[in-house]
């Protein structure tokens, strides 16, 4: 049986780290910035991890 290619959408929008986890980036930081706080958009540059369960696990094996 051929090898499973990965799904490029999601290896476009996620990350996984080596402990599995899964990070993402926040929305919001492309337009529209001067009505925004400077706290908003600092918060807004760091990517979050999504909790982990049994789709997320199987998203790091597609991924991966």
């Amino acid at each position: 049986m051929p090898k499973q290619k990965t799904v490029k959408a999601l290896t476009k929008r996620l990350r996984a780290t080596r402990n599995k986890k899964l990070l993402h980036h926040i929305t919001g930081k492309r337009h529209l910035l001067q009505r925004k706080s400077r706290k908003q958009k600092r918060r807004i540059e760091t990517n979050t991890q999504i909790k982990y369960t049994s789709l997320v696990k199987r998203i790091i094996k597609e991924i991966a």
